[in-house]
């Protein structure tokens, strides 16, 4: 889970800083295999037609969402994380708004093309490979935390956020740190539409062969 796993700093346990850059590596790999395809790749609908369009706004979106969502859990568990069981704020309402964030990112990716197979592709990717991340993590959670992890477990859904769960409390302490290095991780994400417009225009122009046209 994206919330609060001890490190070989804190407690002895899981360095979680650098799983989560591990995985920030695993999901920039398939966002690059993605963009690496999409020169010779185009939708079957008109890239000036309403429905790609449409699939663009929506995308651009997803990803303002994913963007805005990680800094506000980063203020949240920013320095926290490695030393205490955060279960305040968004990490409230679901045990991963991390990765839910992510998956709304990675859906607003594949929007970007204007193919649902390419959107569909990268969600099934990004959910097996967090569902097994999320699995380890929840085991290591559990045997660090104890009961107060398993009433957490019990309680707060892992996927899908449950609003009526929301607290929070009086204040809490923001690392400017951690924002920027959030933002850092995620700077990668604003480069990416004016890439699919440029190749957009190249397919349309003929300089880029297409090869497979998919829905």
């Amino acid at each position: 889970m994206d919330n609060a796993v001890p490190s070989e700093t804190g407690h002895g346990t899981v360095d979680n800083t650098r799983n989560a850059r591990n995985r920030m590596r695993y999901i920039r790999l398939l966002a690059v295999a993605l963009i690496a395809a999409l020169p010779f790749v185009q939708s079957v609908w008109s890239v000036a037609g309403p429905v790609h369009e449409t699939f663009e706004l929506v995308g651009v979106a997803l990803l303002i969402v994913c963007i805005a969502g990680r800094v506000w859990c980063s203020a949240y568990i920013g320095g926290r994380k490695n030393y205490e069981l955060v279960k305040d704020g968004p990490f409230s309402i679901v045990r991963n708004p991390l990765y839910v964030f992510s998956f709304i990112g990675v859906t607003g990716i594949g929007l970007l093309t204007g193919m649902v197979t390419v959107t569909i592709f990268a969600q099934i990717v990004f959910v097996l490979f967090h569902q097994a991340t999320i699995l380890r993590e929840e085991s290591v959670l559990r045997e660090a935390y104890g009961a107060a992890y398993q009433a957490y477990l019990d309680t707060v859904p892992r996927w899908i956020p449950r609003v009526s769960l929301w607290q929070e409390p009086d204040e809490i302490q923001v690392r400017p740190r951690f924002l920027y290095l959030t933002l850092r991780d995620i700077a990668w994400i604003v480069l990416l539409f004016p890439f699919v417009e440029a190749i957009d225009a190249l397919q349309v122009a003929g300089h880029l062969p297409v090869l497979l046209h998919l829905p």
